[in-house]
This record gives C-alpha cells, structure tokens and sequence, in this order.
C-alpha cells in the first residue's frame, strides 16, 4: 500500500479467472507508475481470489473480499477508500493499453478537464483484434450537453465507466446505485453535473467481448434498466432541451429491443415492451443519428417482432 498515490485503480472481481491475469498485468505494464490499485472481490467462487493475492505481493495492490453484492457495490468500497487524485474504472475481464495512464494524465493534469474519454479496441476471447470505434475526429472537447448526446446516441461517449479517467472531486457525492445498469444510471449522473469532457481519438483501452456476458444473457435483474431510463427519462422531461430528450428516447428504444429479444418465452412483459416499441418508433425513426441497429430494428418491428427475433438471432451468432 502507498500513502499518496497520484491516481487510484478499480478493478471490480466476480469469478474472472480465464481474463484476470491478463487484466492485472496490463496494470502492471503500465508507462507509468504512481498509482495505487484498489481490487475488490465481490464473492468470487473461483481461482480469481488466489489469482488477486499473486499480485498483492507488490505494494501499490490493495486486494479487498466481500460476499457477493454486485459490481456497483465493489465500485463503491473502493472509491471510500481511494486515495488518488484521479479515479480509473476496470473491469476484470478487460485490459489497458501501455500508455493509458500516461496519455490521459497528461490531458487531465493541465486542470481544463473533469473527464477524459478515450477510444477503445473489440477484442474477444481469445484477446485477439476484432476492431475499434475509430472514427475520422481528432480529440476534441465536450460539455455535459454535448456529451449526454453522445452517451445516448451510443457514439465516442460510451455509457461505461471504463476507459475513462476521472477527476476524484467527480464521485465526491456520487455513488453507484444497486441496480441493474448501474453504468448509465451514474454516468447521467455525473456527465450532467461536469462540463469540461474530453474525448481522446487514440485507442488507449481494450473492451473484451465476451459470449457470456450478461448483455447477451437474459437473469433476472436485466428487466430493471427498463427502470433506470424510465427514470433518466422523467428527469429528462423537465430539465433537458428537446434534442437531449429524444437522443434518450433513442437509447431507450435500443434498451427495449434488447431487453425484448432477451426476455424468455413465454414472459408477459414482453407485451409491454412491444406496445412501448410501436408507439415511439415512427418518432424514433425520424431521428437522423440514431444507430444502424436501432434504425433496423425498429424498421423489421413492421414486419412483426418474430423478424426482429430472427434477425438479431443471426446478427448474435455471427459475433456482431
């Protein structure tokens, strides 16, 4: 443990053992140095623990256990105890690249910027390449505005915490909520409040794709993000300008279809959804940056819900 770290990383665990080595070490094989690493084990049932202990063997490693109570809760333990001036998010099956660290503390340092975003690689589970969110702007800056139009839209602004690096005075009266989707439901949060973002065009991080992963497998919590925007989206009507407010009923309508074409056989809130999906889709629809995927779900939804089901079911297995 080190007493005055310039900048604090939390890595969140639950039963990680096949990504976590390559995760910590990409920590380790950092550019630079100052940092003090804040691991919390969230009840894993696998060798993710033993893996975790290896690393605590260098100071800078802080390993925390608790029983399970989610990635929000880990994230929380860590940032009451994070001694660093800026804050990073992690997550255990992920991976930075060399000069993360190095690169964004060198824009955030010069005091203009409460958030630094950067691009990120696909890989998948085999670490290999699959590709990136690369687009022809250079880096460039954002206020809350600007950049919630982005979060929604699912454009440079992701919706993760990751890949980012934070002034600490960002989570200062700012937690992570237990809930499902606890990711957008504190980025809205904290992106609204700051208005000095930016946005690094350079791929500095490493988003793993994984056939597991719960954006892909329906559990009983997925339905509570319905929830979570319904919320965003109240807020919304009486505080946010109307181009804000349809940039999240697009994001919203991505969230319906998702939580649809998860949802079991059978599950009577799938009605619910399809009569939301049928009364904003022409709306939607008329919208000019919303996502591919978003344009051609809701235009297949005319064709009827079992197309949409068929087409994303060969989208998923094809690995898109």
């Amino acid at each position: 443990m080190i007493n005055n770290p310039l900048l604090s990383i939390i890595i969140p665990v639950y039963n990680s053992e096949r990504f976590l080595k390559e995760c910590l070490d990409s920590v380790l094989f950092q550019s630079f140095s100052d940092f003090e690493v804040i691991v919390v084990d969230d009840g894993s049932t696998d060798s993710s623990i033993q893996i975790e202990e290896e690393y605590s063997k260098d100071s800078r490693f802080v390993i925390i256990s608790q029983s399970n109570a989610g990635q929000g809760a880990a994230r929380n333990r860590a940032l009451d105890i994070a001694k660093g001036k800026y804050i990073t998010f992690l997550d255990s099956d992920d991976a930075m690249k060399p000069d993360f660290l190095k690169e964004t503390l060198s824009k955030i340092e010069d005091g203009k910027y409460d958030i630094v975003v950067t691009n990120y690689d696909y890989i998948n589970e085999q670490s290999e390449f699959l590709g990136n969110r690369s687009n022809k702007r250079e880096n460039y800056t954002l206020d809350g505005y600007e950049a919630l139009l982005e979060m929604f839209y699912d454009e440079n602004v992701h919706i993760g915490p990751w890949a980012k690096l934070y002034k600490r005075e960002v989570f200062e009266k700012e937690r992570f909520k237990s809930c499902y989707c606890e990711d957008a439901d504190i980025l809205e949060r904290i992106i609204k409040k700051n208005q000095s973002i930016l946005y690094i065009s350079d791929s500095l991080f490493k988003y793993r794709i994984r056939n597991d992963a719960d954006t892909w497998v329906f559990k009983p919590r997925t339905y509570e993000q319905i929830a979570v925007f319904d919320n965003m989206y109240l807020f919304a009507k009486e505080n946010y300008p109307s181009e804000l407010i349809g940039a999240l009923k697009a994001k919203m309508m991505s969230v319906w279809f998702h939580v649809l074409l998860q949802l079991p056989k059978g599950d009577k809130r799938a009605d619910e959804l399809k009569k939301r999906i049928k009364e904003n889709r022409r709306a939607v629809l008329k919208d000019n940056r919303i996502r591919n995927k978003t344009r051609i779900a809701c235009l297949s939804s005319y064709l009827g819900f079992s197309v949409v089901r068929l087409l994303f079911g060969f989208v998923k297995r094809a690995g898109g």
